[in-house]
């Protein structure tokens, strides 16, 4: 089971901000911290997302920098990434599929769309 402690940020902390959206953190505000990863999230964020979805978040955004909606999302459809990850399905080895499979939900994550979003496109687009 995925948990989360309770904090009040204190200003003595210095800058941080919310490993999701990036949002600094301001005096005397509740932050999320993981157990699992030691990443940090707002109260915003934890009651748009899931445990797992922020976990994940986490592990993305470490790994390929950026953050939620960092782009807007009029800068790309949504369409356009789930064409380009069933293209790059198409001709890769099995064993890449992982890590395309990483990079396609971290794209569509940093332009704003959320995790069903991507899943219903490409739903609609089998």
């Amino acid at each position: 089971m995925i948990t989360f402690n309770k904090i009040r940020y204190d200003k003595d902390q210095g800058k941080t901000y919310c490993n999701i959206c990036g949002e600094l953190f301001k005096e005397n505000t509740i932050v999320y911290v993981s157990q699992q990863s030691f990443g940090m999230a707002c109260e915003k964020c934890k009651d748009k997302f899931t445990n797992e979805q922020i976990e994940e978040f986490f592990y993305l955004f470490n790994k390929y920098g950026g953050h939620f909606e960092i782009y807007e999302s009029s800068q790309i459809r949504l369409e356009e990434i789930v064409k380009e990850f069933f293209n790059f399905i198409k001709h890769k080895e099995s064993s890449d599929l992982i890590e395309i499979n990483q990079k396609i939900r971290h794209k569509a994550l940093i332009h704003g769309f959320t995790p069903e979003q991507l899943v219903e496109k490409m739903k609609d687009l089998i």
